[in-house]
């Protein structure tokens, strides 16, 4: 696992992985805000298809996850992990979505200190 670059507020930030030997790419990220909050926007790839990952501090949230879901197209999960939030998109099928968020889950969704 790399450390993170994206600042997501005091005391969080997502934990990166490099899952390119599992056949996942990190291929781009940045710091986006959405309704005021700063979120880390990380860009992996399975062959042609991108996949979205949007992360930000949820202090106090349980673990939890979600199976995918479909909204207009694109297969979706909401994980939380060590006081993180997550949300996995991409129009990649679920199951591979799935097996992508599991490792992701085993190998980056832990929340940072400073």
């Amino acid at each position: 696992m790399k450390s993170s670059p994206y600042g997501c507020g005091a005391g969080s930030r997502p934990g990166v992985s490099d899952l390119a030997t599992s056949g996942y790419p990190l291929i781009g990220g940045r710091l986006d805000y959405l309704r005021g909050r700063p979120v880390a926007a990380l860009v992996y790839q399975r062959r042609k298809h991108l996949i979205n990952v949007f992360a930000w501090p949820d202090e106090g949230a349980a673990d939890s996850e979600t199976p995918p879901r479909t909204q207009q197209g694109y297969n979706v999960i909401h994980e939380t992990r060590r006081g993180m939030a997550y949300w996995i998109v991409s129009d990649l099928n679920s199951e591979e979505l799935s097996a992508f968020a599991r490792l992701l889950a085993a190998g980056g969704m832990k929340g940072r200190g400073p």
